[in-house]
């Protein structure tokens, strides 16, 4: 009979660890969950756009354009939400909006997990370079919720 061996953490190194992604993640959750109450503001808007852009460079450079439609199918929830607010109303998303954030979220959750740490940094590092040109250049606030496909 063979001894089992010790049972270790399956988790790769280059990979995010479930702790890192819940860290990213959750705010993203908790987000939506307070669309319905009123709640959502404009934090929590630059967090989620902040989030779909880091995604869809990520989604771009793993060239999986499924994950690049789900989250360009948000960022136009998003517009729409951004642009309500601008003529004056609230933050705030019919049902099948809010749908469409869940849906998105809840995807881009699962496919965070088996994506190198390369892929995120280098994302990151666009979007940041994106939104300082678009600053130097006078862009004013969430005027930087599209990144150019």
């Amino acid at each position: 009979m063979r001894k089992r061996g010790a049972h270790f953490n399956r988790t790769r190194g280059h990979v995010l660890t479930p702790d890192q992604v819940q860290k990213l993640v959750m705010p993203i959750h908790v987000a939506i969950e307070l669309l319905p109450l009123g709640l959502f503001s404009e934090d929590h808007a630059h967090d989620l756009a902040a989030f779909l852009n880091v995604a869809q460079l990520a989604a771009k450079d793993a060239k999986r354009a499924d994950i690049h439609d789900e989250v360009l199918q948000a960022v136009e929830v998003l517009s729409a939400m951004r642009d309500r607010v601008r003529a004056g109303k609230s933050w705030n998303v019919t049902a099948d909006e809010r749908d469409t954030l869940t849906r998105t979220v809840t995807v881009l959750d699962r496919w965070y997990r088996a994506q190198p740490n390369s892929r995120w940094k280098r994302a990151l590092y666009e979007v940041l370079r994106i939104c300082d040109r678009a600053t130097e250049s006078g862009a004013g606030v969430m005027d930087v919720i599209e990144v150019p496909s």
